[in-house]
């Protein structure tokens, strides 16, 4: 598998459109490439008159693929990309996660994921509960000190639609990415440049993720 970076493509494009851009980067017939997929792109809006997307793409040909290696802009594709392997432990003591916004919550499941059974402190409501109080308040109700915007089950970016921006590369993101898509985030996150869940479903999202981390104990 090719990684390709940098390729230009419409902003209303196809499957086969993706794979003759991979052909063309690649230096090979459209025939020759057997599979193409989208792993990041962004929008080039710097012309008004030509605006784009600048995608990343991986991409399968039918031989010759070490050849390619030596292209501008072609790499190998990394392998298990979004998976995260945690070693497992044993240990009467279990750990104590304080919060569960977006740190707290990726915490607790990766301790749960290593066996290690935490125990996690929120102040605010789950997030349903939480849900309905922040509605309530919105609608002109009283504010509860203790479940809001700021307290509570997903932390304060729960309501303030779900962006999920970061400047580090750390091959662990695509990780994060993943385990939301697995917890009903769109798809799309796992190839925009700045990806966004959405208010609607981050709530959702969040409940599937704590789920989770109770089936593993």
């Amino acid at each position: 598998m090719l990684r390709i970076r940098n390729l230009s493509l419409p902003l209303e494009f196809d499957e086969i459109s993706l794979a003759r851009a991979c052909a063309r980067a690649l230096g090979v017939g459209d025939s020759d490439v057997t599979y193409a997929k989208i792993v990041r792109k962004s929008v080039d809006a710097r012309r008004r008159d030509q605006v784009k997307w600048v995608v990343t793409a991986d991409a399968e040909v039918l031989r010759g693929e070490s050849a390619l290696l030596s292209r501008e802009n072609v790499s190998p594709a990394p392998e298990g990309e979004g998976s995260y392997s945690l070693p497992r432990h044993a240990s009467e003591d279990r750990p104590v996660v304080a919060g569960f916004g977006p740190a707290g919550m990726f915490a607790a499941y990766a301790l749960a994921l290593s066996g290690l059974e935490p125990i996690v402190l929120e102040r605010g409501k789950p997030v349903e509960a939480r849900s309905r109080d922040v509605a309530a308040f919105w609608a002109g109700g009283a504010l509860d000190p203790e479940s809001n915007v700021q307290f509570g089950e997903g932390g304060a970016g729960a309501f303030s639609d779900g962006k999920l921006n970061t400047g580090i590369k750390d091959p662990r993101c695509a990780f994060i990415l993943h385990t939301l898509c697995e917890c009903g985030a769109p798809e799309e996150i796992l190839c925009m440049a700045k990806p966004h869940v959405g208010t609607d479903k981050l709530p959702g999202a969040v409940r599937a993720l704590r789920e989770k981390i109770i089936a593993l104990g």
